[in-house]
């Protein structure tokens, strides 16, 4: 797999996980914020794929996934990113 891309996939994932962020009603910074179990700061980085390294570091994402109130659509994007790269 070329570099070009791996950075596309790992944008898909970002974006992916912003779609689902708005799907399940998330609409304002500080409500998705929440929903995620994040700082605003890293809230936004997601909801504008802006991420700087260009994907989610481990931590962000156990932190995510430790969230009890997470949106399901979210958590299938974290824990199965693959599988929703082939719908």
């Amino acid at each position: 797999m070329s570099n070009t891309s791996d950075a596309a996939r790992k944008d898909s994932v970002t974006q992916r996980i912003a779609n689902a962020v708005i799907a399940s009603g998330y609409t304002t910074l500080d409500a998705q914020a929440m929903a995620l179990g994040v700082r605003r700061s890293t809230a936004w980085s997601i909801i504008k794929s802006k991420h700087k390294i260009g994907r989610l570091s481990q931590k962000v994402r156990q932190k995510m996934l430790a969230n009890p109130n997470l949106p399901p659509l979210v958590r299938k994007e974290l824990e199965y990113p693959e599988a929703s790269e082939d719908e």
